[in-house]
């Protein structure tokens, strides 16, 4: 292809999917300043680098997802003094002649081809500036460390057949290796012996290591923070053996039965993650675990005795527990500790569960399905208000399934569809009958009138409940003069309390033919401090100034369809509001600078949300937990959120786009984009890994470990936590992008339906990435 000599000035050519089979670099050898030539993902097989020699600048080549066999004009790729990143991954290379490549580069990708064997050892020694090395997928069987040159920091050889490494005590004279994965090969055995003290990662997973040789040598690498050797046939483990600062840990899918020390692994005061699913465990001790973790996965094992559990109460970090598919028969989920946000326990033997006690929590999702439980009414009463409750999320199976019986109410259709399970209920059993709709579950209760009831519950003491309640108000009763909670629902259009229930502290309404509410009516109640007017029909807010000791709203499950109250006011007028729960409404547009700017939790899950204006957030330093997801966003920009946010939930949109090109200094981000039609582009990869690395952000997955879906890009449709790792770790992405330094402005990028086009305006076009 021809392009005028008049864009001198061009820095990078871009030529990506525009079907060439073919490609010479001597046409371009004029443009003086061309730093970057990608040709990736097109149908070239040959390609002819003569002319390489006389590009200055040159910096990048990409020639990712191609079909080469062939390479020409090796003499010119070796003279290319300026060249420093080389991309051959995803073609067809059964060879490659390391002679061709200049001194001075830095980075060689060559994962996902055919090649067996690297040639001569010396000139991969001589290339004295190589620190990225990848040769990742292909069909190595011999390697030689005494090749690899002095520069190197990370060496990817994982996905081989290596069987053999040949002069391993050369890695040890390696003074800059960080990085070193030979997983996925056929090693039978590994020595620790060879490595260096620069070391912080090694990936060994996936081979057939049945033993560690020269543990001591292992315990010497002070700074190797992740030892992964997952799914070998390890059947012991001598956890002397780690560096005591080990943060990541991986064991799993051996054939490990027990940790040879408690203390030893209690010592390890900063491990974070560590997985020993899929071994042989047939109990385990929990005070063994250090109080630093943050992700412990059991998974998998055979385990029927938990020793110790109340010792996980104890762990202030941990996050998740997986105990999945074991033979657990029993779990106190009084000894969780208050940070745990997903326990994953389906697949047991367990056959009572109390779902009250997950109150405790501020957050938690649990899946318990596949378990033969014994599901009493007061089990589905419990169910029912935990899936109701925005602090609990439960996992539920491919058939929708959260919950199964062992007992008359096996066939009950334990989904998150709860008025499915109340209309099935009123057919069979008529739990909610006699539970909900006549008392509530508390033990103390005194009928105050006709369906209302004075009880003990919780933490509001006391608190009075009235279902199916018609009247427009509540009467003031003397004897009740200190009730803390009022629940009432039923079928009012109004509703007045009266101002003398002085020490209310919650109050519930529920009504669907509440379509209208008046802020002013709550007033007089000073101490009020939790506003629940879910499961009605309100469609607009007469908005009030004087609620300013308001924490909580909780709005669910109405028909509002804007922020703003009647008189153009909206919630910013509440002052002190934390939470605020918008979910199940019909919600367009949110504009953030009509909340208030103190928000801790804001939920506005399954709204029609398609117009989002993040303006007015950077005034939101408190806030921690938002939930966005299952609306009809289609793309966030990332970079506008403030620091202090944990948890953001965007999965279940229509989101492209997520704008990571900067992101906030967060504490911790915890980040779901599941269930979107990502455009899992160059920039979008590059961007997200920078995420992962620099910006405390992690993905969350599901537990098929599914972590986001792509619409293009990747060349996969739904990413895993594994390719998340390869990502993050290796940077196996099909497309390698790296910024320049510069802003872009002197870039083409040519496809075919614009090549038509180009040849007939030429000399007046500007091309922009």
């Amino acid at each position: 292809m021809d392009i005028s000599r008049e864009y001198n000035k061009l820095r990078k050519l871009i030529l990506r999917s525009a079907n060439l089979t073919e490609f010479n670099f001597d046409p371009y050898a004029t443009f003086p300043k061309l730093r970057v030539v990608d040709i990736s993902e097109n149908n070239i097989e040959r390609v002819d680098f003569t002319g390489v020699r006389s590009m200055p600048a040159i910096n990048q080549i990409l020639l990712s997802s191609n079909k080469i066999k062939t390479i020409d004009g090796c003499e010119d790729l070796k003279a290319a003094s300026s060249l420093r990143y080389v991309a051959f991954q995803y073609n067809e290379l059964e060879q490659i002649d390391l002679n061709c490549f200049p001194k001075n580069l830095a980075k060689l990708h060559l994962h996902f081809n055919n090649i067996k064997n690297l040639s001569a050892c010396q000139p991969l020694k001589d290339l004295t500036s190589l620190n990225i090395l990848s040769v990742a997928r292909n069909k190595l069987e011999v390697f030689d460390f005494d090749c690899i040159p002095f520069s190197m920091t990370n060496l990817m050889l994982y996905g081989n057949n290596i069987s053999e490494v040949q002069n391993c005590q050369s890695l040890k004279s390696l003074p800059n290796l960080g990085r070193l994965s030979l997983a996925e090969n056929n090693l039978e055995s590994f020595d620790f012996s060879c490595l260096p003290t620069t070391l912080h990662e090694l990936t060994l997973f996936d081979n057939k290591i049945s033993r560690i040789e020269s543990c001591s040598s292992l315990h010497a690498l002070t700074v190797l923070g992740e030892l992964f050797l997952s799914k070998n046939q390890l059947d012991s483990f001598d956890l002397s053996c780690l560096p005591k600062d080990i943060i990541n840990l991986s064991l799993a899918n051996n054939s490990i039965s027990d940790i040879s020390s408690c203390e030893t692994l209690r010592n390890l005061s900063r491990l974070q993650n560590l997985f020993l699913n899929g071994n042989d465990f047939i109990s385990f001790n929990f005070s063994c675990l250090p109080r630093s973790l943050t992700d412990f996965d059991l998974a998998n094992n055979t385990i029927s005795e938990l020793l110790s559990f109340d010792s996980l109460s104890r762990l202030p970090s941990l996050t998740r527990l997986s105990l999945a598919h074991n033979a657990i028969d029993s779990v106190d989920f009084r000894h969780l500790p208050q940070s745990l946000k997903y326990l994953y326990l389906h697949d047991n033997s367990l056959s009572q569960l109390d779902l009250d006690l997950l109150s405790r929590l501020p957050w938690v999702e649990i899946s318990v399905y596949d378990n033969p439980t014994v599901c009493s009414c007061m089990l589905l009463v419990q169910y029912v208000k935990a899936v109701q409750s925005p602090n609990v999320v439960f996992q539920c199976n491919n058939e929708s399934e959260c919950l199964m019986c062992s007992d008359f109410l096996q066939s009950y259709p334990w989904t998150e569809d709860t008025d499915t399970l109340r209309s099935y209920d009123d057919g069979a059993m008529g739990c909610f009958a006699s539970y909900l709709k006549e008392a509530s579950v508390s033990r103390s209760k005194m009928r105050i009138t006709e369906g209302c009831i004075l009880e003990k519950v919780l933490d509001l003491l006391p608190r009075i409940v009235c279902n199916d309640y018609e009247q427009n108000g509540f009467p003031y009763h003397e004897d009740f003069k200190d009730a803390e909670s009022l629940d009432i629902r039923g079928d009012f259009s109004s509703f007045e309390i009266n101002s003398q229930y002085a020490q209310l502290r919650h109050i519930k309404l529920g009504s669907h033919a509440l379509t209208a509410i008046d802020m002013n009516l709550f007033n007089q109640f000073s101490k009020l401090k939790i506003l629940d007017l879910s499961s009605s029909g309100i469609e607009s807010i007469m908005p009030s100034d004087n609620l300013g000791s308001l924490d909580e709203i909780n709005l669910n499950d109405n028909s509002l369809s804007t922020t703003s109250f009647i008189g153009n006011q909206s919630f910013n007028i509440f002052t002190n509001l934390k939470r605020l729960y918008l979910r199940d409404n019909r919600l367009e547009a949110l504009e953030m600078k009509h909340l208030p700017h103190q928000l801790i939790e804001l939920d506005v899950r399954k709204n029609l949300i398609s117009d989002l204006v993040l303006d007015g957030i950077e005034r939101m330093t408190t806030l921690k937990f938002v939930d966005l997801s299952y609306n009809k966003l289609e793309s966030f920009p990332l970079n506008r959120v403030t620091g202090s946010v944990e948890t953001l939930w965007l999965n279940g949109n229509k989101i492209s786009n997520l704008n990571m090109d900067s992101c906030s200094d967060f504490q911790s981000l915890k980040l779901d984009i599941r269930d979107n039609p990502l455009n899992c582009s160059c920039d979008f990869s590059a961007h997200l890994i920078t995420a992962l690395d620099t910006c405390n952000v992690s993905l969350e997955c599901n537990i098929n470990s599914t972590c986001f879906n792509c619409r293009m890009g990747l060349g996969e449709n739904h990413i895993s936590f594994q390719t998340i790792q390869q990502l993050k770790d290796h940077r196996t992405t099909t497309i390698q992008c790296e910024q320049d330094g510069g802003d872009g402005s002197n870039a083409v990028r040519i496809t075919t339906s614009t090549l038509v086009f180009i040849l007939g305006v030429l000399s007046s076009l500007v091309f922009k990435l």
